[in-house]
Protein backbone atom coordinates (compact mmCIF):
# COMPACT_ATOMS: atom_id res chain seq x y z
CA UNK A 1 0.00 0.00 0.00
CA UNK A 2 1.25 3.28 -1.07
CA UNK A 3 2.09 5.94 1.87
CA UNK A 4 0.77 9.53 1.57
CA UNK A 5 3.65 11.18 0.06
CA UNK A 6 3.76 8.70 -3.09
CA UNK A 7 0.06 9.27 -3.70
CA UNK A 8 0.52 13.13 -3.45
CA UNK A 9 3.81 12.74 -5.77
CA UNK A 10 1.44 10.89 -8.37
CA UNK A 11 -0.98 13.96 -8.90
CA UNK A 12 1.47 16.66 -8.29
CA UNK A 13 2.77 17.66 -11.89
CA UNK A 14 -1.42 17.87 -12.76
CA UNK A 15 -1.74 20.05 -10.24
CA UNK A 16 1.34 22.31 -10.88
CA UNK A 17 -0.29 22.27 -14.60
CA UNK A 18 -3.50 22.92 -13.33
CA UNK A 19 -2.24 25.90 -11.26
CA UNK A 20 0.08 27.34 -13.68
CA UNK A 21 -3.00 27.61 -16.30
CA UNK A 22 -5.46 29.06 -13.71
CA UNK A 23 -2.95 31.80 -13.36
CA UNK A 24 -3.59 35.44 -15.45
CA UNK A 25 -2.33 35.33 -18.88
CA UNK A 26 0.23 38.89 -17.63
CA UNK A 27 1.40 35.88 -14.76
CA UNK A 28 2.38 33.47 -17.17
CA UNK A 29 4.02 35.76 -20.07
CA UNK A 30 5.41 37.69 -17.54
CA UNK A 31 10.19 37.18 -18.12
CA UNK A 32 11.57 35.32 -15.23
CA UNK A 33 15.27 36.33 -16.02
CA UNK A 34 16.68 39.29 -17.93
CA UNK A 35 16.99 37.57 -20.52
CA UNK A 36 14.21 37.07 -21.49
CA UNK A 37 13.33 40.64 -21.16
CA UNK A 38 12.71 42.10 -24.74
CA UNK A 39 13.99 45.55 -25.19
CA UNK A 40 15.80 48.32 -22.42
CA UNK A 41 18.75 46.96 -23.31
CA UNK A 42 20.47 50.72 -22.94
CA UNK A 43 20.26 49.50 -19.11
CA UNK A 44 19.47 45.64 -18.91
CA UNK A 45 22.30 45.03 -21.81
CA UNK A 46 25.71 43.07 -20.76
CA UNK A 47 27.78 45.04 -18.49
CA UNK A 48 25.04 47.71 -17.61
CA UNK A 49 24.05 49.58 -14.46
CA UNK A 50 20.99 47.61 -13.86
CA UNK A 51 22.19 43.92 -14.79
CA UNK A 52 25.57 44.51 -12.53
CA UNK A 53 22.79 45.94 -9.59
CA UNK A 54 20.71 42.11 -10.25
CA UNK A 55 23.81 40.28 -10.72
CA UNK A 56 25.69 41.30 -7.63
CA UNK A 57 22.02 41.10 -5.74
CA UNK A 58 22.55 45.03 -4.71
CA UNK A 59 18.63 46.13 -5.97
CA UNK A 60 17.24 47.36 -2.48
CA UNK A 61 14.14 49.32 -4.32
CA UNK A 62 13.94 51.83 -7.63
CA UNK A 63 11.34 53.94 -9.27
CA UNK A 64 11.14 54.36 -13.01
CA UNK A 65 8.85 56.93 -14.41
CA UNK A 66 8.56 58.62 -18.06
CA UNK A 67 5.88 58.70 -20.72
CA UNK A 68 3.88 55.51 -21.02
CA UNK A 69 5.01 52.90 -23.64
Amino acid sequence: MPSGQETMDLFSKAEEANRQSAQPLAARMRPATLDQMVGQSHILASGKLLRRLVEARRVQSLLFYGPPG
